[in-house]
């Protein structure tokens, strides 16, 4: 049933719910349930807060939303929706829910680029061809798609493969880039084996790399088990085979960046370099951790 309410008193009195369960991101969750059960963009949502609109509200429906995310349920899976690098993406049970720190690895692919082919003071760039992006462990498919899309902002003809094991993924990551189908070739396949006679431009992965030992909790209860844990006493067996293969599709100037648990950056470095990976450097995520190995192949 409806009822007339101001907006604020209304937002604060589910955000103290969600505080008082020991939700981690109670305000940013609540702002996502109200966009999606309003079918209103989370900006709108933030200035109904700011202007305390009046609001005819089913609360008996929204409170149902609550008790779910209160429950211990990803509001990305409630919604079945996610916003990566300013992207609306479909999201289901079974794949892997895309992290807002792995937009860091976006943001370095296009800095790279940016900084190679473009002046500061000029918006051409002036790359030849077709650039080639590669990624490894797709998933939802966030990654790639948003490397597309800003690509496309460029003006650079750009061509995608993603490959995950999972076929649940690689359905999923075809329906998030229906509008950019013609540019993306996504492949079921063992991403530590998959073989392929293309060479890249930019290869990107954010593979399992969780250590056997490492306690999860929040959204990572939800995600498959095998987008998590990358194998051997210290999570990066997985990883490892990754970088191996990944020297196959390189070419000279290839631009390789892979996300890992904080605690891996060291050995996922040597591995790197192992490899015939140069200019090898770690980035750091969102709490400061170093989160991202980033390296150039000159074989």
């Amino acid at each position: 049933m409806s009822h007339n309410y101001k907006f604020k008193n209304l937002f604060d009195r589910y955000l103290i719910q969600l505080k008082n369960a020991g939700v981690q991101s109670p305000r940013a969750d609540l702002q996502i349930l109200f966009s999606f059960f309003l079918k209103i963009s989370v900006g709108d949502v933030r200035k109904k807060i700011i202007l305390d609109d009046k609001i005819n509200f089913d609360d008996s429906s929204f409170q149902k939303l609550i008790n779910l995310r209160i429950s211990g349920i990803p509001v990305q899976i409630i919604t079945r929706s996610v916003n990566f690098f300013g992207y609306d993406l479909f999201i289901k049970e079974g794949v892997f829910i895309p992290r807002p720190e792995t937009e860091m690895l976006v943001e370095k692919c296009l800095a790279y680029f940016d900084f190679l082919y473009s002046d500061a003071m000029d918006i051409d760039y002036d790359f030849v061809g077709t650039l080639n992006i590669l990624d490894l462990c797709t998933g939802s498919g966030a990654i790639l798609i948003s490397l597309i899309n800003e690509f496309n902002q460029r003006l650079i003809d750009c061509f995608g493969v993603g490959v995950d094991i999972n076929p649940t993924a690689i359905a999923l990551a075809k329906k998030n880039s229906a509008n950019i189908k013609e540019q993306i070739d996504l492949i079921h396949a063992d991403a530590t084996i998959f073989q392929a006679e293309k060479k890249f431009n930019i290869i990107t992965c954010n593979p399992p790399y969780v250590p056997d030992y490492a306690k999860l909790n929040g959204s990572a209860e939800f995600d498959p088990k095998i987008a998590l844990y990358g194998g051997g006493e210290d999570g990066t067996e997985v990883p490892k085979k990754i970088i191996e293969n990944a020297v196959n599709f390189c070419l000279p100037g290839t631009f390789f960046v892979m996300e890992h648990f904080e605690t891996q950056a060291d050995e996922i470095a040597k591995h790197f370099l192992k490899c015939g990976f140069e200019e090898v450097s770690m980035i750091t995520d969102l709490n400061n951790q170093p989160r991202f190995t980033c390296g150039v192949y000159n074989g």
